[in-house]
């Protein structure tokens, strides 16, 4: 039964009371903590009440000018601003696309968990649920390559790419697992493109450059990889995960197989660098969280002002100079993305 001190919220199709977990999530994808989001949220409801009539309406404007007046008082300017900016981008409607690659024990995972919770995506899988479900249809006897981990996989008769640089054979499993993958991978973006929805792959097999173009017109397409720098903070990451899971995922098969995920690690660093994907390190969790929102907000916006600017125009602008050279090469852009 709803309260009768209630604040209501109106838009175009009706009325909804006000709610602290949609705007907790506003909150920690504007920059704020879960718990400091949802204590904002709280307060802001608690002031409603208690200075509205019952059943009073406001719209989503007035709601989020009242919050941007509450944040500058509790948490100064900076995150008014931050909270702003999201939802102006918000009322925009741009889908976003996120792609997180990292070699195992890098972290990805978590991050992607984050993240999503943070910008409220909804479709998220990872790399490794896609190989498996590709598992089930195909025998080993058929794609051998899939039913491997990505670090393992047997290289017979198998090619190395001509961007390989100096990596070894050990690396060839590794490129065709990652090749079969990105076909089920491809097919969930493309999913996500058609129906506009927000979407989050993470995974290993995400080497920058492999899947099919995206159209970022449509999108904000940001495309990262996460990594650790230091051996023994990337090892504590596999002993940590053993004591998570309670061993169902085997810690001494990772660690003996190191050296080839640190391999695909700086193969995966080498191709971000050469296509201009940013490279994130991951050794402080909230550090990465939020460096990765806020470039998330930074390429939806750019995305939204491109659109404002077509608009106005009514034209169809390629502005080559706006985009990184991750998105130049997406689009199919006859430009040097090498990093120099």
């Amino acid at each position: 039964m709803t309260s009768k001190r209630a604040v209501f919220i109106k838009n175009k199709d009706g009325r909804l009371p006000y709610s602290k977990g949609v705007m907790t999530q506003t909150l920690t994808a504007a920059g704020l903590t879960p718990e400091r989001g949802h204590a904002i949220a709280s307060l802001v409801e608690r002031r409603l009440r208690a200075s509205s009539a019952p059943g009073e309406e406001l719209t989503a404007l007035e709601l989020h000018e009242y919050v941007e007046g509450v944040l500058r008082e509790e948490e100064g300017d900076g995150a008014a601003k931050r909270f702003r900016r999201w939802t102006i981008l918000k009322r925009k409607d741009i889908p976003i696309i996120l792609l997180i690659g990292g070699t195992a024990g890098s972290g990805k995972s978590t991050v992607a968990q984050q993240v999503a919770t943070r910008l409220g995506i909804t479709r998220v899988t990872s790399t490794d649920l896609i190989r498996q479900v590709m598992r089930a249809f195909f025998s080993p006897a058929l794609m051998p390559v899939l039913h491997h981990s990505s670090f393992d996989v047997p290289v017979g008769g198998l090619a190395l790419p001509g961007d390989a640089g100096q990596h070894d054979l050990g690396l060839l499993g590794y490129l065709e697992q990652s090749r079969q993958v990105c076909v089920g991978a491809n097919a969930i973006l493309e999913r996500g493109e058609r129906e506009r929805v927000s979407t989050l792959i993470e995974g290993v097999h995400l080497v920058p450059g492999l899947l099919k173009p995206v159209d970022v017109s449509r999108s904000a397409v940001i495309d990262v990889v996460v990594h650790i720098e230091d051996e023994q903070t990337h090892r504590a990451h596999f002993t940590m995960r053993g004591l998570q899971t309670d061993g169902t995922r085997p810690v001494d098969h990772y660690l003996r197989n190191f050296d080839r995920i640190r391999q695909i690690q700086d193969y995966l660093v080498e191709q971000a660098e050469r296509r201009g994907v940013p490279v994130i390190e991951n050794t402080y969790l909230d550090d990465t969280v939020r460096t990765l929102v806020d470039h998330t907000l930074d390429v939806v916006e750019r995305v939204a002002s491109e659109r404002d600017a077509e608009a106005e125009t009514g034209a169809i602008a390629v502005p080559t100079q706006a985009l990184s050279p991750a998105d130049v090469a997406r689009m199919g852009l006859d430009v040097d993305t090498t990093v120099r």
